[in-house]
């Protein structure tokens, strides 16, 4: 395993040592302060760090930690405690709803293409944004600068021996880490620009033929829900004609009063539930395009004539059968 780092600034020795020093302590440095500082930072550093783990192992791991970065850097700045501005309040909403989950997507789009991509669309992405929301963590001690500065001390040791090849097969090898690294990447399959159109063509086709009839029945259904929230919204917050009675004087416990706050639930929840509705009828599409696909085969399949041997043989098969699967069972409990 080898830093990636481009062709142009990679020389042996100091400057990739360099380059991987800092990386390496910055990456730690920020994953500490993720765990230290809880809610929703420790929220996108485990899904990203678990994704990363189980499907690309050591090298999905760091990648995760690696890409967690500037994830961080965007819960933690610029996005101040939610306010009743509306420029706050639009900034909280595109970081928490698109750019953080867009980074995960990345995420796994380089660990494992387009299936890792759908992974993280279906699985990561609604994990964060259901911790984050519905079930939030409970925020953690706070920074230690001692703690901090030692583990990024300790992650710029580990990416200083990364940088400069310590890790990388036949790092003590008479051919040296640069050989190795070069038949490393000769054994991986290429997947350039020509392969990406090449398979855009040949997924994209059928997908528009799964997904075409959705596409008016999804806006039908989005249309008319939007529709209705807006009248009871409107209705709701009517200041000519009121539904109920004024309870209290405080904003925050009013039902009828729309602070920054309630309007950033509201959208989020609307958006959610929309958005489980219409994963719930793509999933469904896809599973019933799969089912006719194999029906369509199954039809096309010539008949066989049942094969019905004679009933020694039958009584035989059942026999040895039987005594497989208690031996089986014996094995199993053995060796747990």
């Amino acid at each position: 395993m080898v830093l990636p780092i481009p062709a142009f600034i990679v020389r042996p020795g100091f400057i990739r040592a360099v380059i991987g020093m800092i990386l390496g302590g910055v990456t730690i440095g920020t994953a500490y302060a993720a765990l230290a500082l809880g809610e929703k930072y420790i929220v996108a550093l485990l899904c990203m760090a678990i994704f990363g783990l189980l499907f690309g192992g050591v090298r999905g791991l760091l990648l995760g930690l690696i890409l967690h970065v500037p994830v961080h850097l965007l819960l933690h700045w610029p996005v101040p405690p939610q306010t009743a501005d509306f420029g706050t309040i639009l900034v909280a909403l595109i970081v928490y709803l698109v750019l953080v989950p867009g980074g995960m997507v990345t995420h796994g789009f380089l660990v494992k293409r387009f299936i890792g991509a759908g992974i993280v669309a279906v699985l990561v992405v609604p994990a964060y944004v259901t911790f984050l929301i519905p079930f939030p963590l409970a925020p953690g001690g706070g920074v230690v600068q001692g703690s901090l500065l030692i583990l990024a001390g300790v992650g710029g040791t580990f990416g200083f021996l990364w940088g400069i090849g310590a890790l990388a097969p036949g790092a003590s090898a008479h051919e040296g880490p640069t050989y190795w690294a070069a038949v490393e990447a000769a054994q991986k399959p290429r997947f350039g620009l020509r392969e990406a159109i090449a398979l855009a063509r040949k997924v994209i086709p059928p997908l528009i033929e799964t997904f075409r009839p959705l596409i008016q029945p999804i806006a039908v259904a989005v249309g008319v829900t939007l529709g209705l929230v807006f009248i009871i919204f409107m209705i709701a917050t009517n200041p000519i004609v009121p539904v109920s009675r004024l309870q209290t004087a405080n904003e925050a416990a009013s039902a009828a009063a729309v602070t920054g706050d309630k309007l950033v639930a509201f959208i989020v929840v609307t958006f959610v539930v929309i958005g489980a509705v219409a994963t719930l009828a793509i999933g469904l599409a896809l599973l019933m395009r799969y089912a006719n696909r194999e029906v369509n085969v199954a039809k096309e399949m010539k008949p066989e004539p049942l094969k019905n041997p004679p009933w020694p043989l039958r009584l035989a098969d059942f026999v040895i059968s039987w005594i497989n699967d208690i031996f089986s069972g014996l094995r199993s409990t053995f060796q747990r």
